[in-house]
């Protein structure tokens, strides 16, 4: 599975919204990271829930999905 890119940047910081995921990383994301790692953004007019800061979502991709997904391949 690849690693995505950041979805939005707010205020110099980027974000993945985790809609825009493979259920899979949805999955992982959510039964890894404490609940208050999920953010809520407001863009424009409109608050927009699901959201992680991409640094987070980048050192989760490389320690643990991309990890665990080597070792159901046995690597």
């Amino acid at each position: 599975m690849h690693k995505a890119k950041p979805h939005f940047t707010l205020k110099d910081r980027d974000y993945i919204q985790l809609s825009r995921l493979p259920l899979s990383q949805i999955r992982g994301i959510r039964n890894s990271l404490p609940p208050d790692s999920i953010a809520s953004l407001q863009i424009h007019e409109f608050l927009h829930s699901g959201f992680v800061e991409y640094d987070e979502y980048d050192i989760w991709f490389d320690d643990f999905y991309e990890r665990d997904d080597m070792e159901d391949f046995g690597i």
